[in-house]
């Protein structure tokens, strides 16, 4: 009787087959990582516009309920004043001397652009011109001064809000972090960024928009947008060309409350 020898191969890989394999997924991560991390900025814009759209309409309840715009005392009574030209008293809260999540420093936005309030404001607090007012005001907070004392708060004992009512829901997120209100009452969109917000301070039913009209062939236009208010984010590169029309190629990634 003859035995049959029955010769059993190993159930293991060889390395040029782990290195098959390996070279495999390293082609569908390099296929799939873009699309994720253009899916991410996708929804990062759709909730900017979300917030953005929600901030116009927390300031248009607040102005139902008391008749005037979310700004201080001393923001309305910088109206008048001499220095701001009275062909453009629209107020801007931007992001100047504001850092970003990772506390870089931005660009100057518009708030030294003729035409806006300064960048800190006329009652020599020290303030800067970043949209904490508009927030603690639309939120029923207090924001202290950091250079400033109690007289310089912002709302304090809800004076600019008595009815104390949250026009605006927000979370609570640490120092110059996304998505939230930080520490100093300044509201960021999904980048770390803050919100620029424009008021219609002379209450003319329309805003001075911080971007020219701009037309071939013809010198750039100011552009005014009906409504009380805007709301802008400046995207994921948080940059804007503000000497360009607001559908420049440098400004294709900014998010607009009017747009």
């Amino acid at each position: 009787m003859k035995t049959r020898t029955t010769t059993q191969r190993q159930s293991a890989f060889t390395l040029i087959e782990l290195l098959v394999v390996i070279a495999i997924i390293g082609i569908l991560a390099a296929m799939l990582l873009p699309a994720i991390a253009s899916a991410t900025t996708k929804a990062k814009s759709a909730k900017a516009k979300v917030e953005v759209t929600g901030i116009v309409g927390a300031i248009n309840s607040y102005q139902a309920d008391y008749s005037r715009l979310p700004a201080t005392k001393r923001t309305r009574d910088a109206h008048g004043v001499a220095t701001r030209p009275a062909t453009a008293p629209d107020w801007i809260f931007g992001n100047a001397n504001t850092p970003d999540a990772k506390g870089v420093l931005p660009t100057p936005t518009v708030v030294t652009k003729i035409g806006y309030q300064q960048v800190r404001d006329m009652g020599g607090s020290g303030r800067d011109a970043d949209n904490s007012e508009v927030m603690a005001i639309l939120t029923a907070q207090t924001v202290v001064d950091v250079q400033g004392g109690a007289a310089d708060a912002v709302n304090l004992n809800n004076n600019q809000n008595p009815k104390r009512t949250v026009y605006l829901a927000t979370k609570s997120v640490g120092r110059n972090q996304p998505n939230g209100v930080d520490d100093l009452g300044v509201y960021r969109d999904p980048w770390g960024h803050p919100y620029i917000i424009i008021l219609d301070l002379d209450y003319d039913s329309r805003v001075l928009s911080p971007f020219p009209l701009v037309a071939p062939g013809r010198p750039a236009q100011a552009r005014f947008i009906p409504g009380n208010a805007l709301v802008m984010s400046l995207g994921p590169d948080g940059k804007a060309d503000f000497t360009a029309d607001q559908d420049h190629p440098n400004n294709r990634d900014n998010i607009y409350s009017w747009k």
